[in-house]
């Protein structure tokens, strides 16, 4: 797990911290979940972290899946209830004819993943849909799928050449180190890629290439 701090966390929001129906470890070995969300599971926000300037106390994750759970928190009041969630990958199926109609993409755009319902003191309850890639984005996304109405946990920011030593969004990125085989590289992680040359005057964006790059300067 990794304690991310984006910058400083603003005092206008305070952690609510909940007590989830799973440990990450437990998560991890889950059957029911897949090999990509697994794989991630270790690069998942833990402990205190700020994203995006708002503080969260992550520690035990509240896992849904096919059934309601309802989670007891502290009495608390605010104006807004911002949630550090992410969804599991959902497979694609064909239709009889062999389509895949209507084609969400891999993020299945706008399907309605879960309800939040927010249950207050005097029984009244605020309940709010949660959409794919709207509202909640899924663990593992294609270079472009990104939500409409949230932001990933990990503000976009240049990565160092000692990748090794600092958090990571993906959980391949590790993967990606120069020497290597442009092949072994995934299709956006060079279109998204800044690259800065030697005697150069500006800052140009690469298609794949087999020239080495003296600088490199990663943001995605």
């Amino acid at each position: 797990m990794a304690s991310y701090n984006d910058g400083p966390s603003s005092a206008r929001f305070r952690p609510v911290e909940l007590n989830g129906n799973f440990t990450f470890e437990e998560l991890q070995r889950y059957p029911e979940i897949s090999r990509e969300l697994s794989t991630a599971i270790p690069f998942a926000h833990s402990g205190s972290c700020v994203a995006w300037g708002i503080s969260f106390e992550v520690g035990r994750p509240v896992v849904l899946r096919g059934s309601p759970v309802e989670i007891k928190i502290e009495p608390t009041t605010g104006t807004w209830f911002v949630f550090l969630h992410t969804s599991d990958i959902e497979p694609l199926t064909n239709n009889p004819d062999g389509f895949i109609s209507p084609m969400r993409g891999e993020g299945r755009l706008g399907e309605h993943a879960a309800n939040y319902v927010l249950i207050y003191e005097d029984g009244t309850e605020e309940r709010v849909a949660i959409k794919r890639r709207h509202q909640i984005g899924s663990c593992h996304f294609r270079w472009g799928e990104q939500c409409t109405d949230a932001v990933p946990a990990v503000k976009p920011r240049p990565l160092s050449f000692a990748f090794s030593n600092q958090p990571k969004a993906l959980e391949h990125i590790a993967r990606f180190k120069f020497p290597q085989e442009w092949e072994e590289r995934q299709w956006g992680i060079r279109q998204t890629q800044v690259l800065l040359e030697e005697g150069g005057h500006g800052i140009t964006t690469s298609g794949p290439s087999r020239t080495p790059i003296q600088k490199r300067l990663f943001c995605h």
